[in-house]
């Protein structure tokens, strides 16, 4: 069903979803061959990127003047997904699911990040 319900969207590539479905414990080691496609996509001018390996592989993105971070983690099945957060109040923060490599791209891209 939830394949379905992906299909269905207008955006096949990825979609936001609730903090409910954004599920810590089903996140794996990002496999090396998506870390190094990560660390090749060129980002905007100012945003860092970052990779940390505890307590399990994901990518960190900040904006320039450190006001906004996105994280990147992967699930099985190269499912990515993606947390953007404001690092300077308490708004409350986006949670995305993207569909393959291609997915995660389409977002960062439509996020400003790359």
């Amino acid at each position: 069903m939830k394949h379905l319900k992906l299909f269905e969207s207008a955006n096949p590539y990825y979609e936001k979803i609730s903090s409910e479905e954004f599920d810590f414990s089903d996140m794996i080691g990002m496999s090396e061959s998506n870390i190094r496609k990560i660390e090749n996509l060129k980002t905007q001018k100012g945003v860092v990127r970052r990779l940390f390996r505890y307590p399990f592989d994901f990518f960190e993105f900040v904006a320039s003047d450190c006001s906004e971070e996105l994280n990147v983690y992967e699930r099985e099945d190269e499912w990515f997904y993606v947390l953007a957060a404001s690092r300077i109040d308490d708004s409350p923060s986006d949670y995305y699911r993207c569909d393959q490599f291609e997915g995660l791209v389409r977002l960062l891209k439509d996020l400003k990040v790359i």
